[in-house]
């Protein structure tokens, strides 16, 4: 069993020059076998489901020493002796102030099927959670593999959304989801377009993060409740477009990959005669964050799951990029993959479109086909369009 509460996946990490077999933490620079102590094997593994990302030090020193309480230096020490083992083959950055980052994409190749780990029982619609808040969860809004998603009342808080962890993964990922609510709220004082996290309780279960609620829905939603796109005009579809553009490029000012974009995602809000589109689902291992140190990079890499790579929901597929399904890195790029489909589904008037041959019927003005066949290029390296442009 891996500290921290992971459960290994049987598979090869392949980062730079080296590579890491998971099950039994031998790491291997150019085909030597290289030592690691166990606190820095766990920094390593830590750093290796992150690829490409900044982790912080808390969530390191979590990794490394779970359940202890060691001196921040102690995390300096295994960072340096990883650094002596790996020898240059993969570089590990240090972040002043906030953590490090490995600075190449990683790769896993699972050798067997992952085992399953236990569940656990969440609390239903109708339950009165512990706390002073008192939330009462209403109803169910969304499920995924690692939590729920609730619309909950508090007598004092009024209705918000909850989101509840159903296991390590969960409370990972609402860690982190925090972790950048806090960090675009510092970058970007006053922000409207990421849906902020408001509280949370990650002390006691059930663990859970609350997030504002928006009546009129997602994307989904809200179209719905105005007679569909057909009923929509053509302003009207491009303001979305526009708006939908305008989050995704200030948070990738930031550095933050979304990796996750879709209508389920996405809440139009309309407010003193303005159109904008709040991101929503920046946690749960689906964002990365990446600050600049000497500029945004691109094409920051990162792994694709906790373990090993991530399999997207059916409803996701039409919006990963073609290099992601493939179990490559992604990177800002992939998110502009799936805007030029979002693009693309609004302007033709339909949810439900693929970019498949003769797309380009849907799509009257030719500039906008132009714009659309850069954003949704098969090649990563031929979206020349980042979210501002587009």
């Amino acid at each position: 069993m891996q500290q921290g509460g992971h459960r290994p996946v049987p598979g090869v990490w392949r980062f730079g020059q080296a590579e890491l077999h998971e099950t039994d933490g031998h790491l291997r620079v150019a085909g030597s076998a290289r030592a690691l102590d166990r606190s820095s094997l766990q920094v390593l593994r830590h750093l290796l489901r992150h690829a490409g990302e900044v982790v912080t030090k808390d969530e390191l020193l979590e990794a490394g020493w779970p359940g202890r309480v060691v001196a921040e230096n102690s995390l300096a020490k295994a960072v340096s002796r990883l650094r002596a083992a790996l020898d240059g083959a993969a570089e590990v950055r240090a972040v002043h102030g906030y953590g490090y980052r490995l600075a190449c994409p990683a790769r896993f190749e699972p050798s067997g099927a992952p085992p399953s780990a236990p569940g656990t029982a969440l609390p239903a619609a109708g339950q009165t959670l512990p706390g002073e808040a008192a939330w009462t969860l209403l109803r169910r809004l969304g499920e995924g593999s690692t939590g729920v998603t609730f619309l909950a009342h508090s007598p004092t808080h009024g209705e918000r959304v909850l989101k509840l962890a159903r296991d390590e993964a969960g409370l990972r990922g609402l860690r982190r989801e925090i972790a950048l609510s806090r960090y675009i709220a510092q970058a970007l004082p006053g922000q409207d377009c990421v849906a902020p996290v408001l509280g949370w309780n990650l002390e006691e279960p059930p663990c859970w993060l609350e997030l504002p609620y928006f009546p009129g829905g997602n994307l989904h939603d809200w179209i719905r409740a105005r007679g569909g796109l057909a009923a929509l005009d053509e302003a009207t579809r491009l303001a979305l477009c526009v708006a939908l553009c305008e989050a995704v490029a200030a948070i990738h000012d930031l550095g933050i990959i979304h990796r996750d974009l879709k209508p389920e995602n996405l809440y139009p809000v309309e407010a003193d005669g303005r159109l904008r589109v709040v991101l929503a689902d920046l946690g749960a291992g689906e964002a990365v964050l990446s600050p600049q140190l000497e500029g945004i990079a691109p094409t920051l890499g990162l792994t694709m799951g906790a373990a090993a790579p991530h399999s997207p929901a059916a409803g996701s597929l039409l919006y990963i990029a073609p290099e992601v399904v493939a179990g490559e890195a992604a990177t800002l790029r992939s998110d502009v993959y799936a805007l030029g489909v979002l693009v693309f589904q609004l302007l033709g008037g339909d949810l439900r479109g693929a970019l498949g041959p003769g797309w380009e019927a849907r799509i009257a003005d030719p500039l906008l086909r132009e714009d659309i066949a850069l954003a949704a290029a098969i090649d990563p390296q031929q979206r020349s369009l980042d979210a501002r442009s587009l």
